[in-house]
């Protein structure tokens, strides 16, 4: 079986496979063992983390919350994220693309 990239285009959307870490001290994104790591504050309790989730990421992305969405893995540390129409990329996915 094929791995899946951690980054791919689908249209004018980005896909991004994450790994998400809850009850953090410092939400982050970090790229570690090949890996999209996200670092979040909130406790994967009603939603409270995929919505930390979606808020830092459509920050880094220059979009509002709304165009971040979870694909798969609401209730898993692995998903996937979908950002409609991103209109800027963070620094750390120049490091993700060189993968």
């Amino acid at each position: 079986m094929q791995e899946q990239p951690l980054c791919r285009k689908d249209g004018e959307d980005l896909l991004l496979q994450v790994k998400v870490s809850t009850r953090r001290s410092t939400e982050q994104v970090l790229l570690r063992d090949g890996r999209l790591n996200v670092q979040l504050k909130a406790a994967p309790v009603d939603g409270k983390a995929n919505m930390a989730l979606c808020r830092l990421l459509a920050k880094a992305f220059g979009v509002p919350a709304s165009r971040v969405s979870v694909e798969r893995g609401e209730t898993a540390r692995n998903k996937l994220i979908r950002i409609h129409k991103p209109s800027r990329q963070p620094d750390w996915m120049a490091l993700l693309l060189t993968q």
